[in-house]
């Protein structure tokens, strides 16, 4: 037992000197722009990164940090927690502009494990550094350099795009970088602000509207990658999920200067890349090459006459397609209610001729084969459109035009009803009026075929509408010293990448 006890003490000894062990380690404040913990720098090259970084703090007031660590100095955190809590026992930026950066490094130069990088911004500076420019400037800007292991090089490239990027940033004011969140009922989600705040309620207000019954979004985004205007128009299909009519990925102007490899920007270089997921515009789909002129044409466009236009332009496009429709739809519609119209005028022409003999009844000649292939025709469009009611529904409502379900189902119940009046009529037009032997190949009325007849067509509108109602880091220099942190908070934005 007193074995087993050892045994146990020891065990729980270990375990409490593991947890310890694996603590993150937050270093104190130190009074440098970079700190070196891991001593990946020279004296002489502390000295010419923080103489820049210390300029943007004099100038603007941006706070960008350095910190380069070992990698115990994380414990059990991953690098992103770690950051925060950095973030938030520094305070890198001022505490009213939350104006701070930091670059942290993790990793020695001798064990490749472990080796972590984090771009951690605060509030106030994630606008000019989003989240994916930071992704973009580990990437393309430090890592390679990183596993190169030219440190200098890596720090450099990537505080210089960052410096660049943030210059002039948060001068006298409280950036408003952060993006409210959207309602519920908001048409616009324009993440990328790219639109101002009355050509987003104009662009809302025109899509408003019947056509836009399943709530189509116009999208944007910001994307560096891309570096040309380009306008894609694909199909929007009633069984897609997606209800983004217009997507957009905005590139504010960054680009990689070949010269001395950092990300730039310039205002120039901004461009667009637009997908328009239309219903009902009328695009050659099935010409691509007539499709590529009319994508370039709208790429042209927004050159010329920007992106608030363009899509502006293709909205228009969109509810003039929808409007086609429309008309279409209703002449559709009218049809099908005349048809019934004239099926129950013949009707009461040929209530008079009930009573008369067969002799009197063969004086009509051609107009009686005229309405009888007319009659023939209507009554067998109702009988098969009741029995396939789904299929009327997919093909003609669903993927023709888009309604509000109560008026679609109105609309259906009353064509329904229609379609059953055809019938009954049809049939009492039939026991009126053909009952000759010029009419054998029509179903007869009166007084023995013509009573099957009605029974038949009653019975299948019966079981027809039945059926159909059932389906439903510290080394420091005199240049690196500078400042503490100034109060800075951190919303977790930045990213994270391993080199």
């Amino acid at each position: 037992m007193n074995f087993k006890k050892i045994i146990l003490y020891l065990g729980f000894i270990f375990n409490s000197l593991s947890a310890i062990s694996q603590s993150a380690f937050i270093p104190e404040p130190t009074l440098n722009v970079i700190s070196d913990f891991e001593k990946l720098l020279t004296e002489e090259e502390i000295g010419i990164l923080a103489h820049d970084i210390k300029g943007e703090y004099n100038s603007n007031s941006n706070q960008l940090m350095i910190v380069t660590i070992p990698t115990n100095y994380l414990g059990n955190l991953q690098i992103e927690e770690y950051a925060q809590q950095l973030f938030e026992k520094w305070q890198p930026g001022q505490k009213d502009l939350n104006n701070g950066v930091m670059i942290i490094i993790v990793g020695s130069k001798i064990d490749s494990i472990g080796r972590k990088l984090r771009i951690h911004t605060g509030y106030g500076i994630e606008g000019a550094l989003p989240d994916l420019l930071c992704s973009r400037i580990e990437k393309e800007m430090m890592v390679p350099e990183l596993k190169k292991g030219n440190y200098f090089k890596a720090i450099k490239n990537g505080s210089a795009s960052i410096l660049n990027f943030i210059s002039k940033e948060n001068v006298g004011k409280v950036p408003q970088y952060k993006i409210a969140v959207q309602k519920s009922g908001d048409l616009v989600y324009d993440y990328a602000r790219i639109f101002t705040h009355d050509e987003k309620m104009k662009l809302e207000e025109e899509i408003h509207g019947m056509f836009n019954s399943r709530k189509y979004v116009i999208l944007t985004e910001q994307q560096t990658a891309y570096n040309t205007n380009y306008v894609t128009i694909t199909k929007q299909y009633s069984y897609s999920y997606d209800t983004t009519l217009i997507r957009i990925a905005f590139n504010p102007g960054y680009f990689i200067d070949e010269k001395d490899s950092i990300l730039k920007f310039d205002e120039s270089k901004k461009n667009y890349q637009v997908t328009f997921n239309t219903k009902y515009a009328a695009y050659d789909f099935y010409d691509y090459n007539k499709l590529y002129k009319q994508q370039d044409a709208l790429a042209l466009k927004i050159n010329t006459s920007g992106i608030y236009a363009t899509c502006m332009e293709l909205i228009a496009s969109e509810k003039l397609g929808y409007a086609q429709n429309l008309k279409r739809f209703t002449i559709i519609l009218c049809c099908l209610f005349a048809m019934s119209l004239f099926v129950f005028a013949i009707f009461l022409m040929t209530k008079k001729a009930k009573g008369r003999s067969i002799n009197e009844k063969k004086k009509i000649g051609p107009v009686k084969v005229l309405i009888g292939i007319v009659l023939t025709l209507v009554n067998i469009y109702s009988f098969v459109s009741l029995i396939s009611f789904e299929l009327l529904y997919y093909l003609l409502f669903s993927d023709f035009i888009n309604i509000s379900s109560f008026i679609m189902i109105s609309l259906l119940v009353l064509l329904g009803m229609s379609q059953i009046v055809n019938m009954v009529f049809v049939s009492k037009i039939n026991e009126n009026y053909f009952n000759s032997k010029l009419f054998s190949w029509l179903p007869k009325g009166g007084s023995g075929g013509g009573s099957s007849y009605y029974n038949s067509s009653d019975s299948s509108s019966n079981s027809s509408s039945s059926s159909s109602s059932s389906s439903s880091s510290s080394s420091s220099s005199s240049s690196n010293g500078g400042y503490y942190g100034g109060g800075g908070k951190s919303g977790g934005g930045g990213a994270s990448s391993d080199w």
